[in-house]
């Protein structure tokens, strides 16, 4: 994952919510220390999200073989659905 993708950015955020909106707003902290608590909280949501993503995994990648990759179940040599030719199916005249 990014560390400048969205969802790590939004999560930062959100963590450093308290510290913009005194930054930005109140005025009662420093314009420097709100943003250094933002990128400090934006790797610890890249850190986090990244291993998340490693623990949960795609679903593709969950998924394994299948028929979208070719390495299905074979059924036989003469099903049509394999190759899709009318010769496989036995149906040549």
């Amino acid at each position: 994952m990014s560390p400048f993708s969205a969802p790590v950015l939004g999560a930062a955020t959100v963590l450093a919510s308290s510290a913009l909106w005194q930054a930005l707003v109140d005025e009662t902290l420093s314009l420097e220390v709100a943003l250094t608590r933002f990128v400090v909280a934006a790797v610890v949501a890249w850190v986090a999200l990244s291993a998340l993503g490693a623990l949960v995994g795609s679903p593709m990648a969950s998924q394994g073989g299948g028929p979208a990759n070719g390495s299905g179940p074979s059924t036989g040599p003469g099903d049509a659905g394999a190759t899709g030719t009318a010769y496989d199916a036995g149906q040549v005249t």
